[in-house]
């Protein structure tokens, strides 16, 4: 490597050594995560972990058999900040 120190040129010998990685490499592969973004409001599929937002009035219709193969119920999950979704974060 050659370096221009105090204006004169220095050659020098720099050993390179390899970057630490950041990330945790993935030994399996991960499955698609579901939602759905629309406008910057964010929806997932209703779960476990989800259903304490669902007042108890409602859970019974929401734990009826679907009314056709692929239906799901979903949960606004979050409101991206955005312009279009000013008043809306909260």
């Amino acid at each position: 490597l050659a370096l221009l120190r105090k204006g004169e040129r220095v050659e020098t010998t720099v050993e390179a050594k390899p970057q630490p990685e950041l990330l945790l490499a993935c030994k399996q592969p991960l499955p698609k995560p579901s939602y759905l973004v629309v406008g910057g409001l964010v929806f997932v599929p209703l779960m476990s972990p989800y259903e304490s937002s669902v007042s108890r009035r409602k859970i019974d219709a929401v734990l009826r058999k679907p009314a056709f193969e692929g239906q799901q119920v979903v949960v606004l999950l979050m409101v991206l900040r955005a312009e279009v979704n000013i008043g809306y974060e909260e």
